[in-house]
C-alpha cells in the first residue's frame, strides 16, 4: 500500500467491524491509518453506518473526517437496509440539521422512509418540507404507495393528513412504472383482500 493508504485487507476490516458494530475495532482501525471516509466497492463507511442505524459508529466516522455532505445520504439513512430495521432518528436529524436539503431530497428521503416504516422519521421528513405526494414521476413510486405497499398502515394515516392524493395512480411493480388502471385505493384494497384469504386458509 503507498504511505497514507490502508491496505484493502483494512479497508475490508472496517467495512465488517462496522457491520459488527465493533465500536472498539472501529476506533482501532482509524489509529492504524483506515480513513473514516473511506469506502469499500464504491459504499462508503459512513454510508454503510447510517444505513444499519449504527448511531456511536456514524458519530465515530464523522468525528474523524467522514463527510457528512456525501451524496444521498439521507436516503440511506432513513432506508433501514432496505425495510429490514427501523432507521435511527438520530442520524436523520443530525443530517437534516447540518445539511440544507431541497423538497426533492426530502421527498426522496421521504419515499424510502415509507418503506422502512418508521412513523417519527415521516413525520420528521414532511416536517421538513417533504411533497407527501412525492414529485409526480412515473419511474418513481409516491410516498403513499411505498406506505401501502409495505404494509404500514400508520405512516399511510401521517401521509393522509399531510394532503397525499389516494385517487393517484398506484406503482406497477410488473411495468416498473405508474400504472395506467390502478389508483391507491384499488391496491390497497387488493391487498386487504389478498390479507384476508390468506388469513382464511
Amino acid at each position: 500500500a503507498r504511505p497514507g493508504m490502508a491496505s484493502p485487507d483494512r479497508m475490508i476490516a472496517m467495512q465488517n467491524a462496522i457491520k459488527d458494530e465493533d465500536l472498539a475495532r472501529v476506533r482501532l482501525l482509524l489509529k492504524a491509518g483506515v480513513p473514516a471516509a473511506g469506502e469499500v466497492d464504491r459504499f462508503p463507511f459512513l454510508r454503510l453506518a447510517a444505513m444499519l442505524c449504527k448511531e456511536e459508529i456514524f458519530d465515530l466516522l464523522l468525528s474523524h473526517g467522514a463527510p457528512i455532505t456525501a451524496p444521498r445520504l439521507l436516503d440511506w439513512a432513513v432506508d433501514g437496509g432496505g425495510g429490514r430495521m427501523r432507521p435511527s432518528i438520530r442520524i436523520v436529524q443530525r443530517i437534516l440539521s447540518e445539511v440544507p436539503h431541497d423538497t426533492q431530497a426530502l421527498t426522496s428521503g421521504l419515499r424510502f422512509a415509507c418503506v422502512s416504516g418508521s412513523v417519527d422519521v415521516v413525520q420528521l421528513l414532511l416536517e421538513r418540507g417533504a411533497d407527501p405526494n412525492g414529485f409526480y414521476d412515473r419511474h418513481e413510486p409516491s410516498p403513499l404507495s411505498n406506505a401501502v405497499r409495505h404494509g404500514h398502515p400508520e405512516i399511510v394515516r401521517v401521509l393522509l393528513n399531510a394532503g397525499a392524493d389516494p385517487t393517484w395512480p398506484a406503482w406497477d411493480e410488473d411495468e416498473n412504472e405508474l400504472s395506467e388502471t390502478w389508483t391507491l385505493v384499488d391496491l390497497a384494497v387488493r391487498d386487504a383482500h389478498v390479507d384476508q384469504e390468506r388469513a382464511h386458509r
